[in-house]
């Protein structure tokens, strides 16, 4: 929907030749970038946002597909899908 309207969408993914692959197949559709990230740790959350910060500052959604809750990027604490903390 986003690229139909004539915005650009980031997609981020941990393997990179799926993520390439779906920036592939999205791209005939408009502007998409694509990132590999692992999301597994407050690190990993902190490398993704430095990235969209530079790469895209003027973002205006994010979408969370992730399967965990992430609670605290400044104190690495990450919380499981059920948004419990553990």
């Amino acid at each position: 929907m986003v690229l139909a309207e004539g915005g650009s969408e980031m997609i981020v993914g941990r393997p990179a030749d799926t993520t390439t692959e779906a920036r592939n197949e999205l791209a005939v559709l408009g502007d998409v970038a694509a990132v590999t990230a692992d999301l597994s740790s407050g690190d990993g959350v902190a490398a993704l946002l430095e990235t969209i910060e530079a790469q895209h500052p003027d973002i205006d959604l994010l979408v969370n597909a992730v399967s965990r809750t992430i609670w605290d990027v400044d104190g690495g604490v990450m919380g499981g899908a059920s948004g419990n903390g553990k």
